[in-house]
């Protein structure tokens, strides 16, 4: 499938500009060679930086809980997306800053710390488990929440602010203009990869460390400290060699130096994009949904295997409302 794309990208997101970083990879004298990490360029993300013939992973949840998403009566994610911020959506992408602000329409909480608590959200999101408030592709093999809740945005591990910022200033204006194609909402890998769009698609490197063996989560390591980086360099190394692809010198000194420039988001940039060209080369399957309420609804991370507790998550969410 790769002789289908120009340019293959991995982008880890995050509200603070200085976190956002992309790494890119093009053919280069019949080979494929990745790029050096570089700070995200939002404007150009998915124009120059892409073309229509590529393909874009992002650390970021593109989809919706089906608990909500029943509630306000949505089936499809990306119409939903078009008409956030608009007539009885208006506030739907800003968290509310106290409980009593919390609603159907603005299920995001808190703006800031202070006093919030999960039980806020479950109560005005009429959920009785904190489990309906996350997607089935939240969940990882062994059944255990990989992830925190969309809405809940407090905290190291929330994930909602982030989603909001790249709904926001990218995924929405792209989407409302139909200038990508957003995986697996619009289809399967080889369905999309003989358009003339960019490909997006939610990725989570975090996972994909143990797709590679890597080190960085054992033994008391840190993805933050720059010296357990680097000792993961060799492997990593030898992850680019096996896909066949080759780095750029500069790309190589940053692996080689545990990603100094950029820190632990470039590293994450870099370990999404082996993922993507791991899924996009067939080394691992990109997971297709079997259920198009979950794909059209929720969708789903690249590559991940669904476990025993999404398919127990598909009886309790289709009785909960």
């Amino acid at each position: 499938m790769i002789e289908n794309f120009e340019v293959l990208a991995h982008a880890d997101w995050s509200v603070r500009k200085s976190g956002r970083w992309l790494v890119t990879a093009e053919p280069f004298k019949g080979k494929w060679r990745i790029h050096e990490p570089v700070m995200v360029n939002v404007k150009g993300l998915l124009g120059e930086d892409i073309g229509s013939r590529g393909m874009l992973g992002v650390d970021v949840p593109i989809g919706v809980p089906i608990h909500w998403a029943k509630s306000v009566k949505i089936d499809c994610f990306l119409r939903a997306l078009k008409n956030f911020g608009e007539d009885h959506w208006v506030d739907t992408l800003h968290p509310a800053v106290t409980a009593d602000q919390i609603s159907l329409f603005r299920p995001f909480y808190p703006q800031r710390p202070g006093g919030a608590k999960q039980a806020h959200i479950l109560k005005a999101l009429d959920a009785s488990h904190i489990n309906l408030l996350r997607r089935h592709c939240d969940f990882d093999e062994a059944g255990r929440p990989a992830a925190s809740p969309l809405f809940w945005t407090l905290g190291a591990a929330q994930v909602g602010k982030a989603a909001i910022d790249f709904w926001l200033n990218v995924l929405r204006p792209a989407v409302l203009a139909e200038l990508v194609h957003v995986w697996p909402f619009h289809g399967t890998l080889l369905e999309l990869a003989n358009g003339a769009k960019p490909i997006v698609a939610e990725t989570y490197p975090g996972e994909a460390y143990s797709w590679f063996n890597l080190e960085i989560t054992k033994n008391n390591r840190s993805k933050r400290r720059v010296e357990d980086r680097a000792l993961d360099s060799q492997r990593l190394l030898e992850v680019v060699s096996k896909l066949d692809f080759d780095l750029e010198p500069n790309a190589e000194e940053q692996v080689i130096n545990g990603f100094k420039n950029g820190g632990e988001d470039a590293f994450d940039a870099f370990i999404g994009l082996l993922a993507v060209v791991s899924v996009v080369k067939g080394h691992r399957p990109e997971q297709v949904i079997w259920d198009d309420a979950v794909r059209q609804t929720e969708g789903w991370i690249l590559g991940r295997r669904p476990g025993p507790r999404t398919f127990s998550m598909m009886s309790e969410e289709r009785n909960s409302v």
